[in-house]
């Protein structure tokens, strides 16, 4: 298929488009249909309930309302190479990056900055005045562990699943009957049982 055709192909009507709008808003299926399609107001509540359900299940209608969360969600969330570089920013930071040639401490907008701790204090009279300056950074090796982990580096390529059930059944069977059902439940077939017998 062309890119042409696909994207002809890919092209939503106004309903549609109003549709997955009201999706994307948070309505329900039923009320996002009949405000897309008013002339379902007309028709039963089950034949309005297939439809919505239908429509909300074409794939270029959830591909429309993703990428309107995307659109919403983009000035909010750090895309991946956002994220890589505050880290690499973190892991490379050095405390000379903050020191000017004078040997005093100089600010600048850094990810690498934890703590910056300015104390002031006066001995007897006032022109004694004391002044120290404290800068922390961010750990360095937890930036390059993050970004290790974002790139899967060091880890096994098989996931371990530790949610495995290894509980133990232990059934004791008392009856001839009781090691006949046990039998056939073991064996995948249902037990015929005879109820009120014990």
């Amino acid at each position: 298929m062309t890119t042409e055709l696909k994207a002809k192909h890919l092209r939503l009507t106004q309903n549609e488009e109003a549709y997955a709008l009201f999706l994307f808003q948070g309505k329900s299926q039923i009320d996002s249909y009949h405000d897309a399609y008013p002339t379902s107001q007309k028709w039963s509540d089950n034949s309005v309930y297939v439809e919505a359900s239908r429509k909300a299940n074409i794939p270029k209608i959830l591909l429309r309302i993703k990428e309107l969360r995307d659109m919403a969600a983009a000035p909010f969330v750090m895309t991946e190479l956002e994220r890589k570089a505050r880290l690499s920013e973190i892991g490379r930071a050095n405390l000379v990056d903050f020191v000017n040639s004078e040997g005093n401490i100089e600010l600048k907008p850094s990810a690498a900055l934890a703590e910056l701790v300015i104390e002031d204090w006066r001995s007897g009279g006032r022109e004694s005045e004391s002044r120290s300056k404290r800068l922390k950074l961010r750990d360095p090796i937890a930036a390059i562990a993050e970004l290790n982990k974002m790139e899967r580096i060091g880890q096994p390529d098989t996931v371990v699943n530790n949610n495995i059930d290894n509980r133990q059944i232990h059934i004791t069977v008392q009856s001839e009957q009781g090691r006949t059902a046990l039998e056939s439940l073991k064996s995948g077939k249902l037990p015929a049982l005879q109820l009120g017998e014990h």
